[in-house]
């Protein structure tokens, strides 16, 4: 496993944005769980975020999940489709939706 540590003492000007923006989420989350003494657990899928959290609720197994809302307006949401709601009404564990405040 590849640790944030090592990535960050290489040569930063050479480390792609994406691989930067990963690091300082890995950071980010590490501190917080430190501190707070969590277990977190982070992966990374590719695909329909709909399907792949109801995915890998079943695959990790996890006993709750906390997605996001970006508080889409009712016509966006019935044209694109909400994901917290699919994995609300799909998902085989209890699903906590924390709202987009502006």
């Amino acid at each position: 496993m590849l640790s944030a540590k090592g990535i960050i003492s290489s040569s930063l000007s050479f480390v792609p944005k994406v691989t930067m923006t990963k690091v300082i989420i890995y950071q980010i989350v590490s501190t917080a769980a430190r501190q707070n003494q969590v277990e977190v657990l982070m992966k990374i899928y590719w695909g329909d975020p709909r399907e792949k959290l109801c995915e890998a609720i079943d695959q990790i197994p996890l006993s709750c999940i906390i997605v996001g809302n970006r508080g889409l307006g009712k016509l966006k949401r019935a044209i694109m489709g909400s994901v917290s709601n699919y994995v609300v009404n799909n998902g085989s564990c209890p699903v906590t939706v924390v709202k987009h405040h502006d």
